[in-house]
């Protein structure tokens, strides 16, 4: 009996030694299920921010391909509209040349037709040498497009690159900007 009692006695501490070596487990295992229930929390909000930044990053791009559309479009009414403009102002410019043209030679004509009165020879060589010396300006002016040169524009009109420099001050080297209105002398 006494050997029923001792070994009753020493189940019951191995319980008791037992028991009490499983509580800190316990803890333990209820410590890294929260651990592991706040991870997961975490992941899931990640999940979420990374999910909802791709969406704005596809709206992103959608709106950057909508406004790329927009400025081709801008671009193209802009470039119609200044073509339109340069075409009415070349056209414009070209009109007040002739008429300064028509008006100088009628200029010329009516000098030549006034009787004039008797002079010397001259009073009469310095009238002619002054009518010389004012000759009527013919050509016309044209907009330089973009990366035109003066031996580009000089080929195109079948002038001399020199003339076109000359008449428009433009120094060997250098190239007129896009846009600029120059003159181009007659043939």
């Amino acid at each position: 009996m006494k050997a029923i009692k001792v070994l009753a006695v020493t189940s019951f501490l191995l319980f008791l030694a037992l028991m009490l070596s499983c509580v800190p487990n316990q803890e333990a295992t209820k410590k890294l299920q929260q651990k592991v229930a706040d991870l997961d929390s975490r992941v899931n909000k990640l999940t979420s921010s990374y999910d909802e930044l791709n969406t704005n990053i596809s709206n992103l791009q959608i709106d950057i391909a909508d406004m790329k559309k927009q400025i081709t479009q801008l671009t193209s009414t802009v470039d119609t509209e200044m073509a339109k403009i340069t075409k009415t102002q070349e056209d414009k410019l070209n009109q007040i040349i002739t008429e300064y043209e028509k008006k100088q030679k009628e200029k010329v004509q009516t000098k030549s037709a006034e009787p004039s009165a008797p002079a010397g020879k001259e009073a009469i060589t310095k009238k002619i040498k002054k009518e010389e010396a004012q000759p009527v300006i013919k050509g016309k002016y044209y907009r330089v497009r973009s990366g035109e040169t003066v031996e580009d524009i000089a080929r195109k009109f079948g002038v001399s690159e020199s003339k076109i420099r000359q008449e428009n001050g433009i120094p060997k080297g250098k190239e007129p900007l896009a846009n600029q209105n120059i003159f181009i002398p007659a043939k």
